[in-house]
């Protein structure tokens, strides 16, 4: 923000294909930071880690309002605008002259897959208090299962390049990725 300065940063607004958005650019760019100050003290509550005066640049009102909009975005994130929004499209890298092809990066969309975090053996930990004598606490650790949400994308030469409509409906026509990759191909 101190590139430009607020005052510029609150005159304009960012582009996306369906227009500009309403809010300016640094109200967008404070939540986006709040979100992910907000990330960052739900991740450090999930493995039991302690801040203490980390962040100093955030009060203790602010971090909540920072974790509450975090654990909201968590449960909802499937209607932000643009992360539930459709990412579909073929991007050209560089035209080659000797195969008459294009080079493009296509966007297929996001997947999932399931993750379990654990371990294999409990870690054995050593606790302490202030003074430095050893304390005994019965530690339990807990698997986790949770689904990863990852884009899919690959690299090829086309013959043709599709606009955003066109891609989208080739995707919709043929649906797995294999199968559109080999329908790019011809």
């Amino acid at each position: 923000m101190t590139s430009f300065g607020q005052t510029a940063l609150s005159n304009v607004q960012r582009l996306t294909a369906e227009g500009k958005i309403s809010k300016s650019l640094l109200e967008e760019l404070s939540e986006i930071e709040s979100l992910f100050y907000g990330a960052y003290l739900v991740a450090s509550r999930q493995i039991g880690m302690d801040i203490g005066t980390q962040l100093p640049e955030r009060n203790i009102r602010q971090r909540a309002v920072d974790q509450n909009l975090a654990e909201d975005w968590i449960r909802s994130f499937k209607n932000d605008p643009d992360v539930g929004s459709d990412i579909r499209m073929m991007v050209p890298v560089f035209y080659d002259i000797e195969r008459k092809m294009t080079r493009v990066w296509v966007v297929l969309g996001y997947s999932q897959k399931p993750l379990t975090i654990s371990f294999k053996k409990p870690p054995i930990a050593t606790i302490t208090d202030a003074k430095g004598k050893k304390v005994k606490v019965d530690l339990e650790f807990e698997s986790i299962h949770k689904d990863l949400i990852y884009p899919v994308s690959a690299e090829i030469y086309v013959k043709q390049l599709l606009n955003r409509d066109e891609f989208r409906r080739l995707c919709d026509k043929y649906q797995t990725r294999s199968a559109i990759l080999k329908a790019l191909a011809k």
